[in-house]
């Protein structure tokens, strides 16, 4: 007999199907890709803070549960010589930040921090794909 179809594991179900297994210790990196709140641009002395929050929930792949929409803000901490790479990219709202860096939850603040490791913006990426006159 045909297996019947099952439903899909909520969001909600996942905390009794992950208390089943076991951690490992693993190296996670992040991209974000956007814009930063303008006022949430922060110049610290030593390094630059900017939020970002995503705006919508991901396309989940079909059986894997959706989390809720809820904004995730992303506290970004990045240093001067990463930051002059996109000073300008930050304040085009036609360009979008490419931010690589790894992530850690932040419980004092309600938010994830990510200690960037790589700084570019669509446009930059796009400009050096462009080919070059000759000449």
């Amino acid at each position: 007999a045909p297996t019947p179809p099952r439903q899909a594991l909520t969001w909600e179900e996942r905390g009794q199907a992950l208390a089943q297994g076991e951690r490992t210790h693993v190296s996670v990196t992040i991209t974000l890709r956007g814009q930063p709140l303008a006022e949430s641009i922060i110049d610290t002395g030593t390094c630059i803070i900017c939020t970002m929050q995503n705006t919508k929930g991901p396309n989940t792949p079909k059986g894997v549960p959706a989390p809720p929409e809820e904004p995730t803000a992303y506290d970004v901490y990045i240093s001067y010589k990463l930051w002059k790479h996109v000073a300008e990219a930050a304040k085009d709202e036609e360009d979008s930040l490419i931010i690589d860096g790894h992530p850690r939850i932040d419980s004092e603040r309600h938010s994830i921090a990510v200690i960037a490791t790589g700084a570019s913006s669509s446009k930059l990426k796009a400009a050096e794909k462009a080919p070059r006159p000759a000449g």
